[in-house]
């Protein structure tokens, strides 16, 4: 009986089966709604605090703004808009919220702080929307958490807004901020992006609104649309949208310049600059009633004249009845001279400039060694460096600002003193201006503000107002403002 081998074969391996691994979810970015909730919060009641402790407190500024906003007032000429130096939008907002809620003239300077309040949540709007765009762009590089980034931001617009714009006096300052902003973010939201003609035009249209709120943004438009050809993915493709985006900008701000050039008998987009340069280059003096054009060429046509020496007293006439006429369109009081470049007076004047610049810089030295120390502690500091480079938009505009608007001292800077002027308009009643010197309750509250951003845990004391002027009643609005903040930051953070 013969026997069969059987080859016996060797089990094939089973595959193996990968272990499963715990996938742990990602965690998505808070959307810091506490913390955007204090910055708003607060950045609203100080400003309100501010505005309201100020109420009363004007420049002879205001008051040409105000004998402005007359033009919309029932039975007025609207051409009181059209002002070779101020721009005609402020004026008109508030002019129009005169008339809506039918403001008395003993009113109407409280009630244009009033007004600021709602142009400053105005700029909020258009910084937060800047913002978002800066965010999102960081956040996609993921060099800085979001959170240091918010504190940064809101804390920098504070100090520029409440800090040295301020809602003290009727200005459009915080008015031309807020188109500054919505255009940088929208040049910002632009970048790597293709080119779109609703991007362009809404640019152009921004641009165009913000030379209404007053003409240093110009130049600065310029430079913004041109940027946008740097900014976009197909650069070539983009002329067209750009001059599209040009053509509306200069169209929308055609509304003040081309009355006004019917109105001089030629072209120009304003005398601010000339007026300015004439001021604080040329040196022609004295100031406001302007007998000697300092360092420029020709002769003053319209300037007041001296009727007597010691002291000196001047008689002027003036076509429309206005509380300051001297003020009011100091355009009209250099007709006859032209601003002359001369080396000296110029680098003269820059100096002045650079130095008034540096000292507006200083009091950003908190916020840029709290940049430093999160650029430091960064765990994806590597990539930090590719996102300011990815930001270069915002620095952009930061750095093309300052040499369309700082050419020269700004004719704002009034020193602060008690005014009182018969208003010829309404009889025998008149705009008494008691002006409140600022003293230091404002640079200390400011300065509490950087702490508190600087150590994410803010207690804005109440201090007391060494050298100022400011009513027990305002000062009791910023112990108000001061406990709400330590409140709110208590609850969120």
């Amino acid at each position: 009986m013969s026997t069969r081998s059987v080859r016996l074969r060797a089990a094939s391996p089973q595959p193996q089966r990968p272990a499963p691994e715990l996938i742990k979810p990602q965690p998505r970015p808070a959307p810091l709604i506490g913390l955007r909730a204090v910055f708003w919060i607060g950045g609203i009641t100080l400003a309100a605090a501010q505005a309201w402790t100020f109420r009363y407190y004007v420049s002879a500024d205001a008051i040409s703004y105000l004998d402005m906003s007359d033009g919309v007032m029932p039975g007025s000429d609207w051409h009181r808009l059209i002002n070779g130096v101020w721009s005609p939008l402020y004026p008109l907002l508030l002019g129009i919220f005169r008339r809506t809620f039918n403001i008395s003239a003993a009113k109407e300077i409280a009630a244009g702080h009033l007004l600021n309040l709602g142009v400053f949540i105005f700029a909020f709007v258009c910084f937060e929307f800047l913002l978002r765009n800066v965010l999102r762009k960081i956040e996609h590089r993921r060099s800085f958490p979001a959170w240091a980034v918010l504190s940064v931001g809101y804390s920098l617009f504070l100090w520029a807004s409440i800090g040295k714009i301020t809602l003290t006096s009727l200005r459009a300052d915080m008015l031309m901020s807020g188109f500054v902003y919505l255009a940088t973010g929208i040049l910002l939201s632009m970048q790597r992006a293709p080119a779109q003609w609703r991007n362009y035009c809404r640019l152009g249209l921004v641009l165009g609104i913000g030379v209404l709120a007053k003409g240093p943004i110009l130049p600065l438009g310029i430079f913004i649309i041109a940027a946008t050809l740097l900014a976009v993915e197909n650069w070539s493709s983009a002329f067209k949208m750009a001059a599209a985006s040009l053509l509306i900008f200069l169209s929308v701000g055609g509304f003040y310049f081309v009355p006004l050039s019917v109105t001089r008998g030629y072209f120009t987009f304003g005398e601010s600059a000339a007026f300015n340069y004439l001021a604080y280059i040329n040196r022609a003096r004295p100031m406001w009633y302007m007998q000697d054009p300092g360092s420029a060429s020709g002769h003053f046509l319209h300037s007041p004249e001296k009727i007597y020496p010691a002291p000196s007293a001047y008689a002027f006439a003036h076509s429309s009845l206005v509380t300051h006429p001297l003020r009011f369109d100091p355009s009209d009081l250099i007709a006859g001279v032209r601003p002359r470049f001369v080396l000296r007076d110029q680098v003269r004047g820059c100096i002045a400039s650079a130095r008034k610049l540096f000292e507006l810089l200083a009091g950003l030295s908190p916020a840029v060694l709290l940049a430093f120390a999160l650029a430091v502690v960064s765990w994806k500091r590597r990539l930090l460096l590719a996102s300011l480079k990815s930001a270069w938009p915002v620095w952009f505009v930061g750095l093309a600002s300052p040499p369309s608007d700082q050419t020269a001292p700004s004719i704002g800077e009034n020193s602060p003193r008690r005014y009182c002027v018969p208003d010829t308009r309404r009889g025998s009643t008149c705009r008494c201006l008691p002006l409140v010197e600022r003293g230091s309750w404002l640079r200390s509250y400011t300065a509490c503000l950087s702490f508190w951003v600087l150590s994410l845990g803010p207690r804005l004391s109440s201090q007391t107002a060494r050298k100022s002027e400011v009513t027990s009643e305002g000062m009791r609005c910023f112990r108000c403002a001061s406990g709400g903040f330590s409140f709110l930051s208590d609850r969120f953070i």
